[in-house]
């Protein structure tokens, strides 16, 4: 008893003995912060929005001293009917944040784990928290976006601290959870859900796909096998993703959620995809949602040049659609079923080849070296085309040549990337396709485009989609429809024409790299032991003396921006012609080597030197050849240019 209470009165001393028996003596208990705040989650007040409740939640999280809080403010936040109610009906982008605030309470908790709470003892109670919510069946859906939340801080705790205090605990706790997560993800998808709730699950689902192996995987696609249907419709059409193509057009300056996701849901669409257990459900679900992808692509046709947002906003998409692609492919190739493959496929190959005709603006602009996945894609489709479908190769060609507004290639990137896109796929095919496309409808463009083209990488590519056709009698052609006879005799009456043009184009146009391909490329096809040869014996001639006369008419004057020999029109000329030497006859090969020397003869310093060690290398290379026609010219060589003491390479 307190010293003073002999002197109180009656009535105080009553009031003294009345404070001793309270909780807290001499004093009246009030409500803290945390008070205040399991009140407001509970029941928050009409001025409580969603984001006010979360900046709560980062805020207080990572303070808190003991588990008893840390569970008791979870069981309190997932009663909160902002975010959880009994009806299930929710905001998206409302609950999407939950999984960004945990993913940054538990990043910061770890930070800061000392000297109050440890992180271990607050992930466990957290985790606690939620495995009573999970007991009941009701509540089990609200889980997910917390449990999604702490799993994506995996990572980033690893790259701060891979062997933290309790670093075996946590992981038994991370484990815990990923279970956790796979369990209500598959009750949450079972049954009809609001459309939000279906896409925050889809969205949860993708952030944690790297940590589910195929097992829980595929228990979440049998309760919901439209899962595919749904990532592709989140992802192309719902106003959250590319909102079939207007959010490209939009001056919003937030990404959409599932575009900032979007390479963690094609990793999921390619997870699935893999693992799906009914084939020919797949291969419907396939062609439907290859529509849709093909819809959206033409949609982004209407920029015909983008800004750098849409730039960037355009490169994502195009990774993420290549990486579904892949996976489309990579699982009909696993499946390995000839019947299936060649029934199947090919219409699937058709939806993915137009799409990346109508994407290919963007490839060109970044370009497929390394991008080892569109390379995949492209040659597989290219394959099974070739090997089943030939017919739609050419309904393709139609169609692509016919939507390219030539007219407007050398002001809109659109419209330039397709008809690349188009020519090369041209020349992938052009040896396969019927004489009548190929006569009547290819070349004819081509021809064209060559003559005509004004932007180099189509020029480039018309000349390589030539050079193939050109090739393509050099051997025999089982195609149906076409005549291989008929074939030859095509070539032979355009290869000088074609020839004609192409060396006029140099320097201007085509470099002198490019117009030695060409040179040699039709020398090879048309001198002996070829089948043009036997169409048309004299052939090889014209050739010859086409390149053999533009190197008398061609004056020393130097070529434009050149280091190195030949830096003149002759010199460049005169080696166009030692390439191909090597094919000339025997019988005229020697008096083919002296005119050759002749010309060398024509330049002085350092190019005459280029020129006679080009002529020494070819006839090496002739001897390696055709032994007998480089005796000829290791003789002649010793008698004609040793003696003139000019410099050779020996």
């Amino acid at each position: 008893m307190q010293p003073w209470y002999h002197k109180l009165g009656r009535q105080g001393r009553q009031l003294a003995e009345q404070w001793q028996t309270d909780a807290e003596p001499w004093g009246v208990a009030t409500p803290t912060p945390l008070d205040y705040l399991f009140d407001e989650l509970t029941a928050p007040k009409p001025s409580t929005t969603p984001d006010k409740v979360l900046s709560y939640l980062a805020y207080y999280y990572p303070k808190l001293k003991n588990e008893n809080n840390v569970e008791l403010l979870t069981l309190c936040f997932l009663r909160c009917p902002l975010f959880f109610n009994d009806a299930q009906l929710v905001s998206f982008s409302d609950n999407y944040r939950v999984i960004e605030c945990f993913k940054y309470i538990m990043d910061k908790k770890f930070q800061i784990s000392q000297p109050t709470l440890p992180f271990y003892r607050f992930y466990n109670a957290l985790f606690g928290a939620l495995a009573k919510v999970v007991a009941d069946s009701a509540c089990a859906w609200k889980v997910v976006p917390v449990a999604v939340g702490c799993l994506l801080s995996v990572d980033s705790r690893n790259d701060y601290d891979r062997y933290p205090e309790h670093f075996q605990l946590i992981a038994t706790v991370d484990a815990k959870l990923v279970d956790m997560a796979a369990h209500t993800l598959e009750r949450s998808m079972d049954g009809p859900l609001s459309n939000d709730l279906l896409c925050l699950n889809v969205v949860a689902l993708s952030c944690v796909q790297d940590k589910l192996v195929d097992s829980q995987l595929l228990r979440i696609l049998r309760v919901r096998s439209d899962i595919l249907k749904i990532l592709t419709e989140l992802t192309f059409n719902s106003p959250y993703g590319l909102d079939n193509g207007r959010l490209l057009t939009k001056s919003n300056a937030n990404t959409p959620i599932v575009v900032r996701h979007l390479n963690r849901i094609s990793f999921l669409f390619t997870k699935l995809t893999s693992i799906h257990p009914k084939i020919v459900l797949l291969a419907d679900d396939l062609d439907l949602i290859l529509n849709r992808i093909q819809t959206f692509s033409e949609s982004v046709l209407s920029i015909p040049n983008p800004s750098e947002t849409q730039w960037s906003t355009l490169r994502v998409v195009l990774f993420a659609q290549v990486m579904m692609f892949e996976g489309i492919m990579a699982r009909f190739f696993q499946i390995n079923n000839h019947s299936l493959n060649s029934t199947v496929l090919p219409t699937l190959c058709r939806k993915i080849l137009t799409t990346l005709f109508n994407f290919n603006f963007v490839v060109d602009r970044i370009g497929t070296g390394g991008f080892e996945s569109y390379n995949f894609v492209y040659a597989s489709c290219l394959s099974t085309l070739t090997s089943y479908d030939i017919p739609t190769a050419e309904t393709l060609i139609k169609c692509w040549t016919s939507s390219v507004a030539f007219k407007k290639v050398d002001n809109s990137a659109t419209e330039r990337g397709k008809l690349l896109f188009d020519l090369q796929f041209i020349e992938n095919v052009v040896n396969l396709v019927s004489d009548s496309l190929k006569f009547e409808f290819i070349i004819p463009i081509v021809q064209d485009l060559i003559g005509n083209a004004q932007d180099q990488a189509v020029l480039e590519s018309a000349h390589s989609v030539m050079l193939k056709y050109f090739t393509s009698v050099d051997t025999y052609n089982e195609a149906q429809l076409v005549d291989y006879t008929n074939n030859v005799k095509h070539v032979g009456a355009q290869l000088i024409d074609y020839l004609t043009l192409s060396l006029d184009q140099f320097p201007a146009r085509l470099s002198l790299s490019q117009v030695g391909i060409i040179v040699e490329t039709l020398a090879k096809i048309t001198f002996p032991d070829t089948a043009v040869h036997e169409c048309d014996p004299e052939l090889y001639r014209e050739l010859l003396l086409l390149v053999y006369n533009r190197c008398l008419v061609a004056t020393s004057e130097e070529l434009p921006n050149v280091q190195a020999p030949p830096k003149t029109r002759h010199g460049a000329f005169t080696s166009l012609l030692i390439r191909i030497l090597p094919l000339i006859p025997f019988d005229e090969y020697q008096s083919w080597l002296e005119r050759t020397l002749s010309l060398a003869f024509r330049t002085v310093g350092d190019e005459r030197t280029y020129l006679l060690d080009l002529l020494w290398d070819s006839i090496l290379g002739t001897n390696r050849h055709y032994p007998q026609k480089g005796y000829v010219g290791i003789q002649w060589w010793y008698e004609h240019v040793n003696e003139s003491q000019e410099k050779a390479k020996l």
